[in-house]
């Protein structure tokens, strides 16, 4: 069993050969490995791709995570680049502009919105832009169906709260302006779901799609069922009718979520560590798939024997069936790489048993 059907086996609920192992190598991990500064594996499709593969290849892993939020980055996007301060300054499609330490990862510089007045002059992205899909397309056609390829699609209430409005602005407009925000979420929602249907289209194994906004030390259990849940519900039910599989990640303990998490139409929910894995086991592992959660702390600066520990206990909560063992988040910079293939080889040892 290779790692595709390996990991295609757990995410429909079934016991494979081992317990499929696939950590979340992202861009300050991946752009390590290659020796490239963050902004230049963010900002060049073609090092994004090698960056990706060369880690693959270094840790033997049963996927490869397409983490970037916007995907490929296109010619205009890369045309319009600058550097200001000390930051590479990336402005996207949508009108949110990123920066990217010379030295360190991308955060959001300036969002879209400045006010809901702006909100009927959002258009879709241009999908036909081939350079949006040259990371998925490489990736697919360099592993030949050997690993389990993950795309992504903006999660609706993360990129409204982060990417459009600003998180604080949003904050405040949940409770002030309401109808605006569903306005808002609506638009990003089918945005998401054209983005799933292209990757779809392409190829794609399966959709991550990252909620940390909606994590419960950021948004009460009601509002996450007012304002994420709804919009999460419509991209997996959508993505899911149209053939795609959806893993959604969450930060933090969603332990209050888990039951609304499993009724969105996602075939896996990613848990952070703050989630107990026998809980979410006995809850909701009939209805999903689960993923999860080494401690990304104890990846990064754990001894051999906390690591292995902690991926031993990871497997024995959440058994053979319908798991997939993985960090519990994107890796911290810095993280050794001694230290992840411990994790990875422990997955694999332990996942045979």
């Amino acid at each position: 069993m290779n790692s595709l059907k390996r990991f295609r086996e757990a995410m429909q609920r079934g016991t494979p050969d081992r317990v499929p192992v696939a950590p979340m190598v992202n861009v300050p991990h991946a752009s390590r490995v290659l020796g490239v500064k963050p902004w230049e594996y963010v900002t060049e499709n073609k090092l994004y791709v090698k960056g990706q593969l060369k880690a693959w290849r270094l840790y033997g892993y049963d996927w490869i995570f397409n983490h970037q939020p916007i995907q490929g980055i296109t010619r205009e996007e890369r045309r319009a680049m600058r550097v200001e301060n000390g930051f590479v300054v990336l402005p996207t499609e949508l009108g949110t502009t990123l920066k990217i330490p010379l030295e360190g990862g991308p955060a959001v510089k300036e969002p879209a919105l400045k006010s809901y007045d702006e909100l009927d002059k959002l258009e879709m992205p241009d999908l036909d832009k081939p350079e949006r899909w040259e990371p998925l397309k490489a990736l697919l056609e360099k592993t030949k169906g050997e690993v389990y390829i993950c795309s992504k699609v903006p999660a609706p209430f993360h990129y409204a709260a982060e990417w459009m409005r600003g998180m604080e602005n949003f904050m405040l407009d949940m409770i002030t302006q309401p109808i605006e925000v569903h306005r808002l979420l609506e638009f990003m929602t089918e945005v998401a779901i054209e983005i799933g249907k292209r990757q779809i289209d392409l190829g794609t194994h399966g959709i991550m799609m990252e909620d940390p906004s909606a994590a419960a030390q950021v948004i009460s259990p009601v509002h996450y069922r007012e304002f994420a849940y709804p919009y999460e519900k419509k991209v997996c039910s959508a993505l899911r009718k149209y053939g795609g599989e959806v893993i959604i990640h969450i930060c933090g303990d969603t332990t209050p979520i888990l039951e609304d998490l499993a009724k969105t139409g996602a075939s896996c929910l990613s848990v952070d560590e703050s989630v107990d894995l026998r809980d979410a086991k006995r809850r909701v592992g009939k209805r999903v798939a689960l993923f999860g959660n080494v401690s990304v702390d104890t990846i990064y600066r754990g001894t051999r024997a906390e690591i292995e520990g902690n991926v031993e206990k990871c497997i024995t909560s959440a058994g053979s069936e319908g798991y997939i063992v993985s960090s519990s988040c994107g890796l911290h910079a810095g993280t050794p790489i001694e230290n992840l293939k411990v994790m990875v080889n422990a997955g694999k040892k332990m996942g045979a048993r």
